[in-house]
């Protein structure tokens, strides 16, 4: 997550990538995990600028031992369930927590 204000191309002297990111693990479709990572991006940035809502899972086939040729009838109701949980709800999830500090700074999702 980087910001308007983060010096993207740092020094010579500095080289360190975590100076100017934030690399943060979150499951975006757990409300309590967005939370905690929007509070970090404010806590090291002071302020959020942008949200680009771009995790998701690809097909709800992923997960271990389901095979992508399985007919969508016999796939299993919680593999979809995950699939809409990540790939719809973690959007919207992530968007109303970023929305409150996009609006102070004038961003955008």
């Amino acid at each position: 997550l980087l910001t308007k204000d983060s010096n993207i191309f740092p020094s010579e002297t500095d080289r360190s990538a975590q100076t100017h990111a934030l690399f943060y693990n979150c499951d975006v479709s757990d409300e309590q995990a967005v939370s905690a990572c929007i509070t970090a991006v404010i806590e090291k940035f002071s302020g959020l600028d942008a949200l680009i809502n771009n995790a998701a899972i690809v097909s709800p086939w992923i997960g271990g031992k389901d095979d992508p040729h399985t007919p969508f009838d016999a796939l299993p109701v919680s593999n979809f369930r995950r699939f809409i949980e990540v790939n719809l709800v973690g959007s919207y999830i992530c968007s109303r927590y970023a929305a409150p500090h996009l609006r102070s700074t004038k961003g955008c999702i």
